[in-house]
């Protein structure tokens, strides 16, 4: 009888067990509501590293510092019914775009002051972007620039003014993009100064969303969800044939995850692309409304998404369940077996690293280090190296703490490990 007992004991808590395991796993895979934005209209999601701030389509600014539980009201200066349309966030810089201007707080959102009056007085402002040392405002009156982290601005001269001024820009590299309705996409090589007329030209199309990944730029237009590519720094571009057309009608906005994904905000949920806009698929796991709802707004961190939607609130994904770090499958090759990547030593380090690897045959050899966003950060190794085993040194002191990825290639042998940098 007891070893009846114990055998249907031991069946239960294995049942069990496998039930959490599927409940964990379903739990995690998919998007999670942000306590206290259910059922509202918010706008803007944005997170500067100290806080997590939400903001609602008429207006009412929040923030928290323990992912939802508390909020408390930051809106000393702001108007009291415009429209917010836009957030940037960096740990010591907030700049809020609305219906009516644009806002700037150096103090976590504490008190807000109005920036760039004489340029965007009454009009609408609806983008922020970081490009070198400048900072870049798109809004209905045109294109402004900041050298001081937006205290004073600039109007920059572009050639054309549209209807609807401009409403999106990208910076990356050594070029900025920025797109307009009725004449296409705009390119500066000299931070703004000058412009020239890119070859995206659709007739009257909205170009409403843009952004710059490893050697590629993505600009979707704001009717059938046209979408464009460039190879060349925005200078000539064509369509992709992604059957967008099936999933979406508008591309809010697009942001790069990495060298080649790419997230798209729409008006029925989030798609995601893993090949540099090639395919999509949507990823509305979790969503309301079987993930009809509109996205507004994405914001990408170290380790989370976060999306704005008009009528449900709020959203976080962790950014692992979208991106995968760089391929670490050995190609079938005659000396793929004997090359090797050992783990970096000590794991989790907040100093120097060291990384063991072997050779299967002499060569060119790179080792390269990747952050959580799998945004290349430094290179380890880049030599001719002879077969046999190595290691390499690593000085992390410098690097923000977080996940990271290094990946080796050698031939035709691709091999990658995680480690974790810590302080």
């Amino acid at each position: 009888m007891k070893n009846i007992q114990a055998a249907y004991q031991g069946r239960r808590c294995l049942v069990l067990m496998l039930l959490l395991s599927i409940l964990v796993t379903h739990a995690s895979a998919q998007w999670g509501q942000i306590p206290s934005t259910e059922n509202s209209a918010y706008t803007v999601v944005v997170n500067d590293g100290h806080y997590l701030y939400t903001g609602t389509y008429i207006g009412g600014l929040r923030r928290t510092s323990d992912s939802g539980r508390t909020w408390e009201a930051v809106n000393n200066g702001l108007p009291d019914s415009s429209i917010f349309v836009t957030m940037y966030a960096e740990p010591s810089l907030l700049l809020l775009g609305t219906g009516k201007g644009a806002y700037r707080s150096t103090d976590n959102g504490e008190t807000w002051r109005v920036i760039a009056d004489s340029v965007t007085r009454g009009k609408t402002v609806h983008q922020f972007c970081r490009h070198g040392r400048f900072v870049f405002m798109a809004a209905d009156s045109g294109l402004a620039r900041s050298a001081n982290d937006g205290i004073d601005w600039t109007q920059l001269k572009v050639p054309i003014l549209g209807p609807q001024g401009y409403i999106c820009l990208a910076g990356g590299g050594d070029y900025l993009l920025t797109g307009m309705q009725g004449d296409g996409v705009y390119r500066s090589l000299d931070s703004g100064v000058t412009w020239t007329l890119s070859s995206v030209q659709k007739g009257g199309e909205l170009i409403y969303s843009l952004c710059n990944g490893e050697g590629f730029s993505l600009a979707a237009g704001g009717t059938g969800a046209t979408l464009y590519r460039s190879s060349d720094k925005g200078i000539t571009w064509s369509d992709i044939d992604t059957s967008l057309h099936r999933l979406t009608s508008l591309i809010v906005s697009l942001k790069v995850l990495g060298n080649r994904s790419v997230l798209g905000a729409t008006e029925v949920g989030v798609i995601l692309s893993t090949d540099k806009g090639d395919s999509w698929k949507r990823i509305n796991e979790g969503l309301p409304f079987n993930g009809h709802v509109s996205v507004v707004s994405i914001d990408v961190t170290e380790d989370e998404v976060l999306i704005a939607t008009y009528v449900a609130g709020c959203f976080r994904r962790p950014l692992s369940e979208l991106i995968t770090p760089p391929s670490g499958v050995e190609d079938a090759t005659a000396g793929a077996a004997a090359t090797r990547l050992g783990q970096s030593i000590p794991n989790p380090t907040s100093g120097e690293v060291l990384i063991p690897y072997s050779l299967a045959a002499s060569g060119h050899v790179t080792i390269a280090l990747y952050n959580s966003l799998l945004q290349q950060v430094a290179i380890v190794v880049d030599a001719e190296e002879p077969s046999g085993p190595h290691t390499a040194r690593l000085e992390a002191s410098a690097l923000p703490p977080g996940a990271y990825y290094y990946r080796l290639h050698a031939g035709t042998v691709n091999l990658t490990r995680q480690m974790v940098i810590v302080r």
